[in-house]
C-alpha cells in the first residue's frame, strides 16, 4: 500500500487509506502525483485513476499481473520485493 517517498521536512511514505481492493492502483498513482495536502486520501488521486491501462487484470493486483502492466504502460516501471521468512 505504499506509494512514494515524501519529499521536504517531513520525509515518510505515503499510505493511500482505501476501503476497496484497488490498493496498487492508488499507490501506483501516489508515486506518480505530487500531492502537498491530504496525500493519503484516495480523493485526491480519483480524477488520475483511468490514466493507468489495467486492460484485464482485477483488483486486487497479483504479483503475476505485474509484466502484463508493465506492457500496458509502457511509461510505469514497478518492483516487486518478496520476503521470505526463511
Amino acid at each position: 500500500k505504499v506509494g512514494r517517498v515524501k519529499e521536504g521536512k517531513n520525509k515518510g511514505c505515503v499510505n493511500v487509506k482505501n476501503a476497496d481492493d484497488k490498493c496498487f492502483l492508488w499507490s501506483t498513482l501516489a508515486g506518480i502525483h505530487q500531492v502537498t495536502k491530504d496525500a493519503n486520501r484516495v480523493s485526491k488521486y480519483e480524477k488520475y485513476e483511468k490514466e493507468l491501462k489495467m486492460g484485464d487484470v482485477e483488483f486486487p493486483v497479483m504479483p503475476e499481473d505485474i509484466d502484463t502492466l508493465e506492457t500496458l504502460n509502457e511509461n510505469v516501471t514497478w518492483t516487486l520485493l518478496k520476503w521470505n521468512e526463511e
